[in-house]
């Protein structure tokens, strides 16, 4: 006995892979051995009962199909049974525990199946002695075949009956549709006798506005003999108001100068109190000179301050971090001796394989390349140098954690990933929150936008730039 996988069914017996086919089968082609439709008419159905006639179908053929179901699962269980042993993956399949565990939950259901017919047996008869095991197990096999016959039976007659309904809507819509268009034809007959009746209307009204076009072109030739006459009085009348607007068109030009010696000689005010500003604007400019002076004198005292307050906070927290680093030593002592032993070793047998295998050393290589590459891996050793390295970090606003540089590497215990580092390490992340909890540099800047200051979370190193506060 072995288990076959295929899509999401785990299958240890022929009965299972035979079912499991089946649904495979049925969700993967599409049947209509009831649904009786043509071009000409047939059953209308919504998108539910076209599921529903689906599913149906998917039933029927299932149930004809009985004996090509099983020859197909058959062969698909042969040809999958023989691709696993020229895989080689039979015995790895066989003692899976996938496999162990369908086995004995499959094995359970159906011992508690045997157990509650021989109970109900027992009821049945009336009697308190029970059936033989075998002899239940039998017979519950036979009335479960006997059972699965009828409902087959069943889905058989159910298909048939349905076959015979959707013709028979079918013939129902066609008789329909060929009264419809029976009907539809007299109306267009009709539609016709009206149109000629329409035309005849719109060829007598046609004669009636050809004859009314006619006595409409004689008023328009009177009216253009009219109008010639107006225009000739209408010539006369331009003229003299031609020699109207002549002496107008004077009267204006004269007012026009007028206002030209106006408006210069309020240009000239105008000049006059635009300097009288400036002059107001340079001294209020040289009174905000002054006051940007005082405020950065100010802001200079403050920064003093700050930076006096940083050292003394800075000295603390290595008087701190000193004594945490002689307490670690007495007690790590003899841990970290033995870690440093066992690090050597491991390291000395890394270097002898590296030596004798050359795909080894191809593999070393690729990976290294490959981590150097990485976009996050580089900004991480990128920020540990210029912290390292950066006299100012102090100055900048850090969010949740506040980078602490040793003279020396220092033992801890990281808070995120729970792991001493047992060389110790000269750049630790001390909590905001709580300042006796530490995180390494690996796990605090694998979030490369948590652990930049603020206002420098777009910040790329390398690019000929450098981080000011």
């Amino acid at each position: 006995m072995f288990i076959i996988r295929r899509s999401a069914y785990f299958v240890n017996s022929p009965s299972q892979l035979a079912s499991a086919y089946t649904i495979y089968l049925a969700s993967s082609r599409s049947f209509s051995c009831t649904s009786y439709t043509s071009h000409r008419g047939g059953p209308q159905w919504t998108l539910e009962q076209k599921k529903e006639n689906d599913r149906f179908s998917q039933q029927l053929w299932r149930a004809k199909h009985k004996d090509h179901l099983k020859e197909k699962n058959r062969k698909h269980y042969e040809a999958r049974k023989a691709a696993l042993l020229q895989s080689g993956q039979l015995e790895s399949t066989r003692n899976s525990d996938a496999r162990r565990e369908i086995s004995r939950r499959y094995y359970e259901e159906f011992s508690a199946a045997v157990s509650q017919y021989q109970k109900q047996i027992s009821h049945r008869t009336g009697t308190l002695e029970a059936i033989s095991r075998p002899e239940a197990t039998r017979r519950f096999m036979a009335e479960r075949n006997i059972e699965r016959e009828r409902r087959r039976a069943e889905i058989i007659v159910e298909g048939e009956r349905r076959r015979a309904a959707n013709k028979a809507e079918t013939e129902r819509r066609r008789a329909e549709g060929r009264a419809e268009r029976k009907q539809r034809r007299a109306e267009q007959q009709a539609q016709r006798q009206r149109s000629v009746q329409q035309n005849a209307m719109l060829d007598k009204e046609r004669a009636t506005q050809r004859a009314a076009r006619a006595d409409a072109k004689l008023k328009a030739i009177h009216d253009s003999l009219q109008r010639k006459a107006a225009r000739a009085s209408r010539r006369a009348e331009d003229k003299t108001a031609l020699e109207q607007r002549r002496e107008q068109k004077a009267e204006r030009r004269r007012q026009i100068e007028h206002q030209k010696a106006m408006l210069a000689k309020e240009r000239a005010t105008k000049r006059a109190a635009k300097a009288e500003a400036k002059s107001e604007a340079k001294r209020d400019s040289l009174r905000r000179k002054a006051e940007r002076a005082e405020s950065a004198r100010r802001r200079a005292a403050d920064k003093t301050e700050r930076e006096q307050r940083y050292a003394e906070q800075n000295a603390e927290r290595q008087r701190h971090l000193e004594h945490q680093k002689a307490i670690l030593a007495r007690e790590g002592a003899t841990s970290r001796a033995a870690m440093a032993e066992l690090n050597r070793e491991v390291a000395r047998h890394k270097a002898a394989e590296y030596r004798q295998d050359s795909d080894f050393r191809k593999g070393s290589v690729a990976k290294e390349q490959q981590r150097r590459t990485d976009h996050n891996y580089a900004h991480r050793q990128d920020m540990r140098t210029w912290l390292l390295r950066c006299p100012r970090r102090d100055q900048f606003s850090w969010k949740t954690h506040f980078p602490v540089v040793y003279d020396h590497k220092a033992v801890k215990t990281c808070s995120a990933c729970g792991k001493t580092r047992a060389a110790g390490s000269r750049l630790w992340w001390q909590s905001l929150v709580s300042p006796d909890k530490y995180e390494c540099h690996l796990c605090h800047a694998a979030d490369c936008v948590r652990a930049m200051p603020r206002g420098f979370e777009a910040f790329e190193f390398g690019k000929g730039k450098h981080l000011k506060p």
